[in-house]
C-alpha cells in the first residue's frame, strides 16, 4: 500500500472514531420527586461510593485504550498484504488487547463486589443507594 493511501485510510479511521464518538444526548428527567441531583458534596458521600466511581472511570479509560489496540491490530492485520512481519505483530496485538479486554472486565467483577461487600458490611441484602434519590418519594 503506497504511504499516501494509508495516511488517508488513518485520517479517515481517525475522524471516524472522534467524530462518531460524540454523539446527541437527549437526556430529561420525567416524574417524581427528584431534588439537588449533582449537589451532594464529596464530604457527604460514602467514601466506598467515591472509590467506586474512580475504579470505574480508570477501568473505562483501560477498556477504551484497550479496545483502541484492537482496533489497530485488526488494522495492521488487514492491510498486511504479503508482509508477513506485519501480519504477525497485527495479530499480536489483537491477542494481547482480547486477553487485556477480559482482564478489564474480570478486575471490574472483582472491585464492584469488593467495594459492595465492603459498603454492606457483609449484609447481601444490602442496595446501594443513588444519589439525589430518596426512598419512598
Amino acid at each position: 500500500m503506497k504511504p499516501t493511501i494509508k495516511k488517508i485510510l488513518s485520517a479517515l479511521i481517525a475522524s471516524l472514531v472522534f467524530l462518531g464518538s460524540g454523539g446527541v444526548t437527549w437526556a430529561q428527567i420525567t416524574g417524581g420527586n427528584i431534588r439537588n441531583i449533582g449537589k451532594v458534596p464529596i464530604a457527604t458521600q460514602d467514601i466506598f461510593v467515591l472509590l467506586a466511581q474512580i475504579i470505574n472511570i480508570l477501568l473505562l479509560v483501560a477498556g477504551v485504550v484497550a479496545f483502541l489496540f484492537l482496533l489497530w491490530g485488526g488494522f495492521q492485520y488487514l492491510t498486511a498484504g504479503s508482509n508477513e512481519d506485519q501480519a504477525t505483530n497485527g495479530r499480536k496485538i489483537i491477542i494481547n488487547a482480547i486477553i487485556g479486554i477480559v482482564i478489564i472486565f474480570l478486575s471490574y467483577s472483582i472491585v464492584s463486589f469488593v467495594i459492595r461487600q465492603l459498603a454492606s458490611g457483609g449484609n447481601s441484602n444490602y442496595v446501594q443507594p443513588v444519589p439525589g434519590l430518596q426512598p419512598g418519594e
